[in-house]
């Protein structure tokens, strides 16, 4: 941090810190949330022996990881200081990149499942990452399209972020 820094920059990187924490949280939760449903389809739900979970489990957990590690690291750092770069923007664009994923991801699932015994277990265990992921991506489609502004908790979050930048600086 330099000390040309005016409040105003300081406050949109504190800000920047805090969503990419609060991602971070999200992404952790829903990892642990659709991890574990699929865990116990695969151990009550299907005949299958092959513990195929984990052509979920580490792709995605080397993701989580990825992403503790840039939110860690990269979080505010060498940032452009633009009106873009925070805001409803960064949600739109958040929203519009979880949808990708949910696609490539549930059709993914959608083959494996299809290959992995669909005679054996005829339950389509798909159904259920699909429709709990679903539920989690209206909830993001709210936070980016109709619930733009910042909770208290993020006021409050923001506001201790912007008070260590402040005494870093100084």
């Amino acid at each position: 941090m330099t000390a040309a820094m005016t409040d105003e920059d300081l406050y949109k990187i504190a800000r920047k810190r805090v969503q990419d924490r609060k991602d971070f949280l999200q992404h952790l939760a829903i990892y642990v949330i659709v991890n574990a449903i699929l865990a116990l389809v695969w151990a009550f739900g299907t005949d299958v022996d092959h513990p195929w979970v984990i052509w979920v489990v580490i792709p995605w957990g080397i993701g989580l990881l990825i992403h503790l590690f840039m939110v860690v690291v990269f979080s505010g750092r060498d940032m452009k200081i633009e009106e873009k770069s925070t805001g409803q923007g960064n949600r739109k664009r958040g929203f519009y990149l979880h949808l990708g994923l949910y696609v490539v991801v549930n059709i993914i699932l959608i083959v494996a499942w299809a290959r992995t015994g669909t005679e054996a277990n005829p339950v389509p265990w798909f159904v259920f990452p699909l429709v709990g992921w679903g539920i989690l991506l209206v909830w993001n489609y709210f936070e980016a399209f109709v619930w733009p502004e910042e909770t208290g908790w993020e006021k409050r979050q923001v506001e201790r972020e912007l008070e260590r930048l402040r005494q870093r600086s100084s």
